[in-house]
């Protein structure tokens, strides 16, 4: 999907998912990594579909950190 320069691209994304999610190519809970342009720069994105397939999911600080996180390793010296 093309579209001109926005000052926030996020709503071209949404509108991304959205159509494709219309046309079967994306189900709930699916991860979509889109390129855009940001001035002169490329930014990678990847964003997973929400659980009703009709958008992104908006994750917070804390589940991201909890999803991500390991059991540190504890060294005694």
């Amino acid at each position: 999907m093309l579209a001109t320069p926005q000052p926030h691209g996020d709503a071209v994304l949404e509108e991304a998912i959205l159509v494709a999610a219309r046309l079967g190519i994306l189900k709930p809970h699916n991860h979509v990594v889109a390129v855009q342009r940001v001035h002169e720069d490329f930014c990678v994105k990847i964003v997973s579909v929400d659980a009703l397939g009709a958008g992104i999911k908006r994750t917070t600080l804390v589940e991201l950190q909890q999803a991500t996180s390991t059991v540190p390793v504890v060294t005694s010296e």
